[in-house]
């Protein structure tokens, strides 16, 4: 079936409606890449557990990506489960997830290097790891199990992707990532994989899954996952966001229409993602219109997605807002941690008027974190 694809209607809006400019879409995308975090797999793992160089994957990316889970106090404290406060125990076990994979990891690589006895490896992760720096040196009888449980997770699946793989395995581990929109943009990096990235990407509709389509699509593949994100975007987040940063020229009618689509969600990801990267694809003045109208909406949660505002398009407010009323601590930690020049006093005020009223486990533990990171930076607490 052929396909032109110069311009497309947007239904929608019905007679006189503005048009889908796919080249403009495009562009948008190829504008963004640039400014994109590179693959690492230190969102994974603890690097100086690790104690090894490696090559670029195990690089921190210049360009910095979403934070998941807070880290940076448990990574300075090493607090024992004990003292961790109940309601930060889902974070302190995803850091722990993140040591154990660090020391399963070193612990492997050093039996296979000495040819000594080694534990199977049990987290999808290391295996992953294990593919990408020891697959091509190791018997069948340690790659085949370490590709099956590398392909339980989309993360222990891209790892794979990375490595030495056969071609008559790439469908199966593309499919494995193909539920992490993010980690199948990296994975349509890899050499050979964009066509089955892109395979995927078309029943995803988010702004990952444009770029992996802008990129990768063959022709009126992206063209026609524009049409269905566009129409998808009145009641689809994910869809609302993408078209919004791919879509500069859209009329205003449907650009408010997408931001309506988020009248009913409490997460603030999708305002947030929106303003981060429109800041490539719209006109200086328009963004900052933008970023005005959705900011309230991006901070409200006064956690991850206050942190990642701050932190990524208003650094400069970020010593103001780590003052805010009912801050997030884990979270603002977070925040002061990412942005090294920030002073804490803001931080540091609101925490000792927390303590003086209530008492709080939490934040005894947070101003002592403040205290390690004055005297590590040269400083004295107070």
């Amino acid at each position: 079936m052929s396909h032109s694809y110069e311009r497309l209607t947007e239904t929608q809006e019905g007679e006189g409606a503005p048009e889908i400019c796919p080249a403009t879409a495009r562009a948008a995308a190829l504008r963004i890449v640039p400014h994109l975090d590179l693959p690492s797999v230190l969102e994974f793992v603890v690097p100086r557990e690790l104690n090894t160089s490696g090559p670029s994957l195990f690089l921190a990316s210049p360009q910095k990506p979403v934070i998941a889970t807070p880290t940076a106090l448990f990574s300075l404290l090493r607090l024992a489960v004990t003292e961790v406060p109940a309601e930060w125990l889902l974070a302190y076990v995803e850091w722990s997830r993140k040591v154990q994979r660090s020391e399963e990891f070193v612990k492997i690589c050093c039996g296979l290097d000495n040819a000594e006895p080694f534990s199977k490896a049990v987290d999808p992760v290391v295996a992953g790891l294990l593919l990408y720096l020891k697959g091509g040196s190791v018997d069948s009888s340690l790659r085949q199990p370490w590709l099956e449980l590398a392909r339980s997770t989309p993360a222990g699946a891209w790892l794979a992707a990375e490595g030495l793989h056969r071609l008559d395995e790439r469908e199966a581990i593309v499919e494995a990532v193909s539920s992490d929109s993010r980690l199948l943009w990296w994975t349509s990096q890899v050499p050979g994989l964009g066509r089955l990235a892109a395979k995927h990407a078309q029943g995803r509709l988010d702004f990952y899954a444009g770029l992996i389509l802008a990129a990768n699509g063959e022709a009126g593949e992206f063209e026609d996952w524009l049409c269905r994100a566009s129409h998808a975007g009145r009641e689809c987040a994910t869809a609302a966001a993408a078209m919004l940063i791919l879509r500069p020229d859209a009329s205003d009618r449907n650009k408010a229409g997408w931001i309506a689509t988020w009248q009913n969600e409490t997460s603030g990801r999708c305002p947030y993602e929106t303003v981060r990267w429109a800041r490539h694809t719209w006109p200086a003045e328009q963004w900052e219109k933008l970023r005005t109208e959705l900011r309230a909406h991006a901070v409200a949660d006064h956690g991850q997605w206050f942190c990642q505002w701050f932190r990524d398009v208003e650094p400069g407010q970020a010593r103001a807002a780590l003052g805010a009323e009912g801050l997030d601590t884990l979270w603002g930690v977070e925040l002061l941690d990412a942005l090294d020049e920030v002073d804490d006093y803001p931080f540091r005020f609101q925490l000792g008027e927390r303590l003086g009223t209530l008492g709080d486990q939490a934040v005894s533990l947070v101003l002592r974190w403040l205290n390690e990171r004055s005297r590590r930076h040269g400083g004295s607490a107070p």
